[in-house]
This record gives structure tokens, sequence and C-alpha cells, in this order.
């Protein structure tokens, strides 16, 4: 027998899970703040602080959040990626043939990042086989003030630069004025490097990819062992990377 009704959609709807709710709102506020502590999130959702402590760190578990010093929570590598997922895709296909070209010059690691939320977000890499190499997971953050790609951002977008530089490795140039007097240089050379600044035992350099017009898309980085790559190789590990970054078409 058949049975029909004339209920309406409204009464078929599910009451909301309340933990997905919050972890969802939580999502919602990350993105608009860029950072949160656990005491913030507990107040804009009125939680208790251990609910919120629960819920960021299930987010950072998950990749959407990344926890930072002094329990603050910042955009994780898996929300960065979706929300620039459309220009992600052109971005990636374009660069791809150049991340293979670039890796096999060099046999070294190579990286595709963009700049994300005032942070560098990696998209893709070709890594050789080499029992010791750079590899990275896809997709991940990393700061702006201390990489290779990050600083390559800072001069070619103009960022101002940030009062407080914390040091990841005693390589790390923690004084603002000898960090301008380095993003100056940047500017005028057109490639960029780090030596062991944001990890001991690895230096990088990287180019911008670059559209039609000039305006920065993204870069290309060369990671490598410091074993492998002298300080007095890196300029021109640097040139070799802009030659191959130069030939990239925007999508």
């Amino acid at each position: 027998m058949d049975v029909t009704t004339d209920a309406g959609p409204a009464e078929f709807q599910a009451a909301p899970v309340r933990s997905l709710s919050k972890g969802l709102a939580a999502l919602d506020i990350l993105r608009g703040e860029g950072e949160l502590r656990t005491t913030d999130l507990a107040a804009r959702l009125s939680i208790d602080k251990g609910v919120a402590s629960r819920i960021l760190q299930t987010l950072a578990q998950t990749g959407y959040a990344e926890r930072m010093p002094g329990r603050r929570y910042r955009i994780g590598p898996k929300l960065a990626a979706q929300e620039h997922a459309v220009l992600s895709v052109g971005i990636r296909a374009s660069a791809r043939p150049l991340l293979a070209r670039l890796s096999e010059q060099v046999q070294e690691a190579v990286y595709l990042g963009v700049l994300v939320d005032g942070q560098v977000l990696y998209l893709d890499k070709e890594v050789p086989a080499s029992e010791l190499k750079v590899d990275r997971p896809i997709p991940t953050l990393a700061p702006l003030y201390c990489t290779a790609i990050g600083k390559l951002f800072v001069a070619m977008h103009g960022i101002s630069v940030p009062r407080e530089l914390p040091a990841y490795t005693p390589r790390t140039i923690a004084d603002p004025a000898l960090y301008a007097t380095e993003i100056a240089a940047i500017a005028e050379r057109g490639y960029a490097w780090d030596d062991e600044e944001f990890h001991l035992g690895v230096r990088c350099v990287a180019a911008p990819l670059r559209d039609r017009g000039g305006k920065v898309l993204g870069a290309l980085s060369v990671a490598a062992p410091s074993v492998r790559l002298a300080s007095e190789d890196i300029e021109a590990a640097a040139r070799i990377t802009k030659n191959v970054a130069d030939a990239f078409t925007a999508p």
C-alpha cells in the first residue's frame, strides 16, 4: 500500500548536530578573523573554554586550523587551499611542467607556492627519488618572513616589514633594519633565498610566476639540503630557478 503525506519539508528537517554546528561556526569565525585564541572562540560562541579548546584542537588535527604559540590558532592549509581552489587549479596546471623541468635540472625538490592570508601556501611539488631530500606535505603553510618564497612575496607585493621577527633558527634575520635591507635587495634582483632561516640544514631559493601584465601570481622554490647547496652556490641556483619561472604562462 502506498502511503502519501502532505507534510512540508520543514517537518522532516533533522535537528542540527550541536557539535558540528559549533565546529562550522568556529570555522566561519576563524576565516573572518585569521587568528583566534581559545578564550576568543569561547566568548564568541558563548561556550565553555574546554569545549572551545577541543573544537580548535580537532580543527588543527584535521588541517583546517594550525596551532601557534600562545594558545592561538590560525587558518590551516586545508581551509586556505579550499578558499583559493579556483585560482589554485589554474596556477597548478600551468606550473606543473615547470616544476618537473626545474626538478630535473637541479635534481632537488621544487615547490609551487602562493600568497594566502599573509602566509605561504604550498600547492604542489616535484621531489626527486633521493634518500636525502626536502619533502614537505601538500598543502602546507609557512611564514612569509623567513622563507624564500615568503620573502619574495614581501618584496614583490610591498608587504610591510613585521616589527617582530621571531627566530626559527639562529640564522633567521630577526633585526627589522637588516630585514628591510634584505627585502630591498630581493625587489631589485627579482629572486630570493633563505639560508637555513626557516629550517637548519635546508637552503631554498625562489623566483616569481607572473601573468602577462607582470603581476606575481605565485612562485617556484627549490629546497635543498645544505650539504648539497652551499652558501656560495645559492645565487646561481636562484638564477636557474628564475630562468625556468620566466617561462610560466598564466592560466
